[in-house]
């Protein structure tokens, strides 16, 4: 795939954040998956996928990895039983499960990765030219690989009140924005903005979910270039999902 050019609206977007627009445009360099140490976190009864799962959660974040070297190294690591990136969907149900337990320790960590790491996701939303539907896919390239096709394009918004309720069924699992709302809300103290693109494309522009925030909102940034290298969460599931 050729390196997609982020338009004026991302890159203006970026630098209020404080995020040089070369960090979107590095070029990434190769990592060695990481071993898997005994200070990790098991969550009990994540709700991912309608499955009630235990999910380990390690408490550093993996190396910067864009989309391609974080598929690669997932392909690796699920055979070898280490940690590897977690799609967003996997994200938000452990953020849940940790505000349901009232996890201090998760939440602190995950705040502070959102903030100043701006974690990658194994999930991407391909926008689709007119006449087609927009497709959100969570682990590409892998064997728990998902996808909905949804008329995911509009203008960007809020999550609190939104009435569109199958792009975060397709995103996140859940019908319900308030409630995500509420659970990045606890997380980052910090009200949930969903960022996309807006308009129908030329040709099919696949973009990365990734997840950061300010001093004034959080960010479901769905339009990150592919190419970008960014740390993110390292999980590992029980069974095959």
């Amino acid at each position: 795939m050729a390196p997609l050019i982020l338009d004026d609206k991302y890159e203006r977007a970026l630098k209020d954040l404080g995020v040089p627009y070369a960090h979107l445009k590095e070029t990434p360099t190769k990592t060695e998956a990481p071993a898997v140490t005994d200070n990790d976190w098991t969550i009990d009864g994540v709700n991912y996928r309608g499955k009630i799962i235990p999910v380990t959660l390690s408490r550093e974040l993996l190396p910067a990895m864009d989309l391609a070297q974080m598929t690669a190294h997932a392909k690796k690591a699920m055979k070898t039983g280490k940690p590897y990136s977690a799609d967003v969907q996997l994200v938000y149900a452990i953020a849940k499960r940790a505000m349901e337990q009232d996890n201090q320790e998760v939440r602190k960590f995950m705040r502070e990765s959102i903030f100043n790491t701006y974690p990658n996701t194994l999930s991407v939303v391909r926008y689709n030219p007119t006449g087609k539907l927009d497709e959100v896919v969570h682990n590409p390239g892998l064997p728990n690989k998902s996808s909905t096709k949804v008329d995911f394009i509009s203008p960007d918004g809020w999550v609190k009140g939104s009435a569109r309720k199958n792009d975060y069924k397709a995103l996140l699992g859940t019908t319900n924005p308030d409630e995500v709302d509420d659970v990045f809300g606890w997380v980052t103290g910090k009200r949930a903005h969903l960022y996309k693109v807006n308009s129908k494309p030329a040709n099919v522009d696949e973009r990365v979910v990734w997840l950061l925030a300010d001093s004034n909102r959080f960010f479901l940034y769905c339009g990150r270039d592919p190419q970008g290298a960014s740390a993110s969460f390292g999980v590992r599931l029980p069974q095959k999902i």
